[in-house]
């Protein structure tokens, strides 16, 4: 049994944000603080100033002339943007210091997760939808740390996860007693982040809003559980795959958050992505695939889910059969044209309520179809 104390003790031993980052969080918790101060602390540092600089210049931000100075890439960015860059900077540098074999997959899961999340935060009129790409990029950060705390044991309970289709979660907390969760929950504590933050990211795991009970950042929390399920369907890795319940797809009901709406966020996610090359490092890309679906299923959830799925893979939606180059139907009157390929998938073992894991089954079962070939 690990102890959560411990890993928290080596934290502090070897601290996973330099001086200059930790100054810089404390002043972004300062309601009196201001850019100037902000250009002292970042003077100290040129290597953290370079990249201050350096997501100024990005196409996040957007400016049409070259910004020279860190004082104007302070004010560019706001303290908001400041935070978020120096937060992600330590997860990223968590992942990468011992090069787990799972760290790439985590941090693609993580950016694309902040993207949805401020999405969402956005839609739902919240006031800071930055808060809402912050607690994304960083839900899992428990998991970082274990990554790079734990390296071997933690590769284990993800491929045991992984085999077992059993949820990483449940296995942390049999094996290390406590869950990366409940670890994120402290670290965030220890970098100084805002109270609400830690709340969510202790809270995360929760699927279903009966659950999230009557927490004063349940609007926010709520956002970040849908970010979390829908970025699994755009990131297909085994150790990071969603089980499909109920539960969870009932949160897409959510004040709003309708299958059009999702279905316009995973369109507009590469875009995002995009705009983020520049301010973190290690952003990918979603690549288009040049072909037009048609989805017919005969059950709302499964054909939303699969909507959402294949755009993810980077393909067209279209309700048009003309336009098809090929449909995707549980509808056997509908198989007689050339274009029409069975959706078995949902016909044997692999459904929602017995909790697979539903991308990697799903995303094995598009490569014996032929419609991808990753």
């Amino acid at each position: 049994m690990q102890s959560i104390d411990l890993i928290i003790k080596e934290l502090e031993d070897i601290p996973p944000l330099p001086k200059t980052a930790i100054d810089l969080l404390e002043l972004t918790n300062d309601i009196q603080a201001n850019a100037g101060k902000a250009t002292e602390i970042l003077s100290m540092d040129p290597a953290l100033s370079m990249k201050v600089l350096k997501a100024a210049n990005s196409a996040k931000y957007g400016y049409a002339r070259h910004i020279a100075t860190v004082s104007q890439a302070v004010v560019i960015l706001g303290f908001k943007g400041l935070r978020n860059l120096i937060v992600g900077l330590a997860v990223y540098k968590f992942l990468n210091e011992k090069q787990s074999k799972y760290g790439n997959h985590l941090w693609q899961h993580l950016l694309t997760t902040a993207c949805l999340s401020k999405m969402l935060t956005n839609k739902l009129g919240q006031e800071d939808p930055e808060l809402g790409f912050l607690c994304g990029l960083i839900h899992d950060i428990g998991k970082a740390v274990l990554m790079n705390r734990r390296t071997e044991i933690y590769n284990e309970l993800i491929e045991r996860a992984e085999a077992e289709s059993i949820p990483i979660n449940e296995l942390e907390k049999t094996f290390l007693g406590f869950t990366h969760a409940d670890l994120g929950r402290d670290v965030c504590r220890a970098w100084l982040l805002p109270s609400v933050l830690v709340k969510v990211i202790s809270l995360h795991h929760k699927t279903c809003i009966t659950d999230i009970g009557d927490e004063g950042s349940s609007e926010l929390l709520k956002s970040v559980i849908i970010a979390d399920n829908l970025s699994k369907l755009l990131n297909v890795t085994s150790e990071h795959s969603v089980s499909f319940t109920p539960q969870v797809l009932e949160l897409y009901e959510h004040k709003g958050i309708k299958q059009d709406f999702l279905e316009e966020c995973f369109v507009k996610v590469p875009e995002e992505l995009e705009k983020l090359d520049g301010v973190f490092p290690g952003v990918f890309t979603i690549e288009k695939i040049d072909l037009k679906v048609k989805v017919v299923l005969s059950k709302k959830m499964e054909e939303r889910a699969m909507r959402l799925f294949l755009l993810g893979k980077g393909l067209t939606l279209t309700e048009s059969v003309g336009e098809a180059d090929f449909i995707l139907t549980d509808d056997t009157e509908k198989l007689s044209g050339p274009k029409a390929i069975l959706c078995d998938f949902f016909t044997n073992d692999t459904h929602y309520t017995n909790k697979v894991l539903f991308t990697d089954h799903l995303n094995e079962w598009l490569k014996k179809k032929n419609i991808i070939t990753e």
